[in-house]
């Protein structure tokens, strides 16, 4: 009877892993990936290993450098029977022909995170109203948005897409010294933005607002 691609996989393997055992030494086999790279978002990373899961079943080590075509950085994953798993980014040395270690995947992710973070005109803008207004200012999104104009890169996006971005960047902002409180009043929602070390007898009705005057209007 015909063998099952998994029982050969099993088999060619196997037959490399008894000439390490016969003769203490350690044999480095270079495979590929799967064409269709599998569906490595929700499943396990080496499932792109090409080939029945005999072989990766089998090995010892395996050891996965992803990369994406015309890129020199790339992802290498290390798991085996007897090491911790793990996975950082290296990047290859076109001088040097050499891999080089640039951390951990989580490192690298929060590293890109940050750059976007100080990067972005909602931060940029944030940064400059308080610049300009040390006492504290009071606006909503399309205030905000207005005020990056002064700017060399202004707020390109929706006022429902920028109240969002606040939110998710309130916590980095904090630890720059920025206090940023939303606020609804009447139809509208206001951003009261102010410095954490601002003293607490400073308050809103004492900030630069972007609609002074208005409850006496």
């Amino acid at each position: 009877a015909k063998k099952l691609d998994y029982t050969i996989d099993v088999d060619d393997v196997k037959k490399l892993k008894d000439v390490c055992t016969k003769f203490n030494v350690c044999i480095m086999v270079v495979h590929h990936f799967n064409k269709a790279r599998g569906s490595d978002k929700n499943g396990d990373i080496f499932d792109k290993i090409s080939g029945t899961n005999g072989i990766f079943g089998t090995l010892d080590t395996a050891w996965l450098v992803d990369i994406e075509r015309g890129s020199t950085i790339a992802q290498f994953h290390i798991t085996g029977r007897d090491i911790q798993e793990y996975n950082v980014v290296i990047d290859f040395n076109e001088q040097t022909m050499k891999w080089e270690y640039r951390g951990t995947w989580t490192e690298m992710e929060e590293a890109r995170v940050q750059n976007a973070y100080e990067n972005d005109p909602v931060t940029l803008t944030i940064k400059h109203i308080l610049e300009t207004h040390p006492e504290g200012w009071t606006g909503t999104t399309q205030d905000i948005k207005d005020q990056s104009i002064e700017l060399p890169k202004s707020i390109n996006v929706t006022n429902a897409v920028l109240g969002r971005t606040i939110s998710q960047y309130k916590v980095r902002l904090a630890k720059e010294g920025v206090d940023i409180k939303r606020e609804r009043r009447r139809s509208n929602t206001y951003y009261i933005i102010s410095s954490t070390s601002a003293t607490s007898s400073t308050s809103a009705t004492s900030s630069t607002s972007a609609t002074d005057n208005m409850d006496s209007m």
